[in-house]
């Protein structure tokens, strides 16, 4: 589900899927719809409506130097821009007595490009960096998963008679390498893997070899030295991304701001 029309460049602009779907994840009040809005120019009544299911919006990239090539190649042809899509998640629950098995969530998400984990720090007491390292780790236990069993399998398959014999013990060696270092929370290891390794285990769609960003949602007050970073105040961004440009930048100036963490997009 496409949610929102592309914003952009206005002109003639050519449509085109995007090119990279970026997942926001994070656990219960830690911000995703809120960053997810002020990304996409969503409304927070109509991101709302989606709690507990996937919503999902595409944007147009705001980069000068596209649009300098355009006035110099050919400004009267269609500008095809890049574009990203972002999705707000499902939140996730790692501890108390709503922790639960979130693989379900994750098999929601697990084809994304890239993922935003948004981490709550804008409450005293909050843990940003513990935060982190639950998320993460829960994504690399649901690899840990995929991997156990294709093994086990791989296992059986090697000891028969296959025409893909050789194929197979290959796959075997590269998932076990694996397994043994996201295991341990490392994801290096899928750096030293051979390229024609990487293009047959892509269809798995592990977590753990794709980028993730670590974005905290801070406080309006804590914006000059915020508790972890990279850091954002997600609501006040909201707030000034609605603004008309004079009244942003006089507001940005007051908490020390020189530009927000949505300026880049359209």
């Amino acid at each position: 589900m496409r949610e929102g029309p592309l914003t952009g460049y206005g002109g003639q602009v050519a449509e085109k899927g995007p090119s990279a779907r970026i997942a926001i994840i994070g656990v219960q009040g830690a911000g995703k719809t809120t960053l997810y809005c002020a990304l996409t120019g969503l409304e927070a009544t109509r991101a709302a409506a989606h709690q507990g299911k996937i919503a999902a919006a595409a944007v147009r990239i705001l980069d000068p130097r596209l649009l300098a090539a355009h006035q110099k190649n050919g400004p009267e042809k269609k500008l095809v821009a890049p574009s990203i899509e972002f999705l707000d998640t499902p939140a996730l629950w790692l501890e108390g007595p709503e922790k639960q098995d979130n693989a379900g969530v994750f098999a929601q998400f697990r084809d994304a490009d890239g993922f935003v984990l948004v981490l709550k720090a804008y409450e005293e007491g909050s843990k940003p960096a513990q935060q982190l390292e639950a998320i993460k780790g829960e994504l690399f236990l649901a690899d840990v998963d995929i991997m156990q069993k294709r093994i086990a399998k791989l296992r059986l398959d090697v000891k028969k008679s296959l025409t893909n014999r050789d194929e197979l013990t290959r796959e075997l060696a590269v998932l076990e390498k694996l397994l043994e270092a996201v295991s341990g929370g490392d994801a290096k290891a899928f750096q030293s893997i051979t390229e024609d390794d990487t293009k047959k285990i892509k269809g798995f769609q592990f977590f753990s070899r794709k980028p993730m960003l670590a974005l905290a949602n801070v406080s309006e007050m804590e914006i000059s030295k915020p508790p972890f970073s990279p850091a954002a105040a997600f609501k006040l961004e909201q707030e000034l991304s609605a603004m008309e440009e004079g009244e942003r930048l006089s507001f940005m100036k007051e908490y020390g701001m020189t530009a927000l963490v949505t300026a880049d997009y359209a």
